[in-house]
């Protein structure tokens, strides 16, 4: 999805809730091999388990900060709906300057 040209990826969520749901099978994998005393297994599921956790923890950054703006506008456009006047006029310049 882009906005104003730029990509954003809150449709990524879907995305980051499949990488968490594999994760979590894996790690349920990794306990049965480490319970079961196969260390070559268990390394190479371990392995996997750090790479699908540095995917869902990079998805997950690049998601917080685009939300983090849409939470800022959000609050700023709550903010305007308390203002009145001309004080209103000029914090709607503002808002439109920066968004």
């Amino acid at each position: 999805i882009y906005v104003d040209g730029r990509p954003v990826s809150l449709d990524s969520a879907e995305r980051i809730s499949e990488q968490l749901q594999e994760l979590e099978n894996v790690i349920s994998q990794l306990k049965t091999e480490v319970n079961g005393n196969r260390l070559i297994e268990s390394q190479t599921l371990s392995r996997k388990a750090e790479a699908l956790a540095k995917q869902a923890n990079s998805s997950w950054i690049t998601m917080r900060n685009e939300d983090a703006e849409s939470e800022k506008l959000i609050n700023a456009l709550h903010g305007l709906s308390l203002l009145t006047g001309e004080r209103r006029g000029a914090k709607l310049d503002e808002l439109k300057a920066r968004y």
